[in-house]
């Protein structure tokens, strides 16, 4: 009998990949950086070999090939997760991105991962050169990434990323780039990111937003960066999460005389008085619990390198 060999899709083989992560299966990190742009990145156990990739975009054949080596050395970044195939921003042309829902009580919450492969000074050491229209291929133990804990509407696809934006604004798509008319557009995203920390509260938070924002603007709202993305600290991370995007939700939208805000839904978290929204104390405590996990350390090798390592403890459970 003659078995058909139906090829599958560099989607289908990313998606197969995924379905195999289990919360077993063993990390081959050696910590998370910060490198002297305070861009974030994975340090690896080993090295990955990039590809020369079209300046145009990464291709899922190749991107399918990277996947595998990186699920070597980080597997429980990508478990729960989907493989998005339109890319979310799309100007981000040169990743692998990913998402995961969590369920909330008002909103729910997508995780969305950001694996960045494009060349740039820093990343590695280049192998061959590239020319006007490929990127050097190059070797590096630093996976760059992006995580992000957005707000969408109750019951949402998880792909569509159908945030709880803070602000209105009108969007159109153009050259797969995504422009905004009005208020803000994402070369913004920096100033807003420090707004939206602050309007969070002080002594939350154990870096300055200079370094390392957790609260940050994107996907059009105030979205949680969480460095150290495993299953436990995500579904931990949403949870503590809503109560704080609500109250910073609270300072562009008057939530308050909205009928159908459940407020009931946040008693002990938030206290609610006329058109006032502010935290609790006990709130706040369990937030500074939360985020005191994470501390930043550096020495004299790591200054000369320009990097500053992002040291996790574990949490300890009330």
């Amino acid at each position: 009998m003659i078995i058909k060999n139906f090829k599958k899709s560099p989607s289908e083989i990313i998606e197969h990949m995924i379905s195999g992560i289990s919360l077993s299966s063993p990390d081959r990190s050696e910590g998370i950086y910060l490198d002297e742009v305070l861009n974030l990145f994975l340090k690896l156990q080993g090295d990955l070999i990039v590809p020369g990739i079209s300046v145009k975009e990464l291709d899922y054949k190749k991107g399918s090939v990277l996947f595998e080596e990186v699920i070597k050395y980080a597997p429980q970044f990508f478990y729960a997760h989907t493989f998005m195939e339109k890319r979310k921003p799309a100007a981000e042309e040169h990743s692998l991105q990913f998402c995961r829902k969590i369920e909330g009580v008002v909103a729910d919450f997508v995780h969305v991962i950001r694996v960045n492969f494009r060349f740039t000074p820093g990343s590695g050491s280049i192998i061959s050169r590239g020319n006007s229209d490929t990127y050097p291929s190059y070797k590096t133990d630093r996976l760059f990434y992006k995580s992000r804990l957005v707000p969408v509407k109750k019951g949402s696809s998880p792909e569509k990323i159908d945030s709880l934006k803070i602000k209105d604004f009108e969007a159109e798509e153009a050259d797969n780039r995504l422009f905004t008319s009005v208020v803000f557009d994402e070369s913004s995203s920096g100033s807003m990111s420090s707004e939206l920390t602050r309007k969070a509260g002080p002594g939350i938070f154990p870096f300055p937003v200079n370094i390392y924002p957790f609260v940050v603007y994107d996907y059009f709202t105030a979205c949680l960066a969480i460095p150290d993305p495993s299953p436990k600290v995500i579904e931990e991370a949403a949870g503590l999460f809503e109560p704080l995007f609500f109250y910073i939700y609270s300072n562009y939208r008057n939530v308050v005389r909205d009928p159908d805000f459940p407020a009931e839904s946040f008693r002990g978290f938030l206290s609610i008085e006329n058109d006032t929204v502010a935290l609790t104390g006990d709130y706040t405590d369990k937030l500074k619990k939360f985020f005191s996990r994470y501390s930043i350390y550096t020495d004299d090798i790591l200054m000369l390198e320009g990097l500053r390592r992002v040291e996790v403890s574990e949490s300890s459970e009330d």
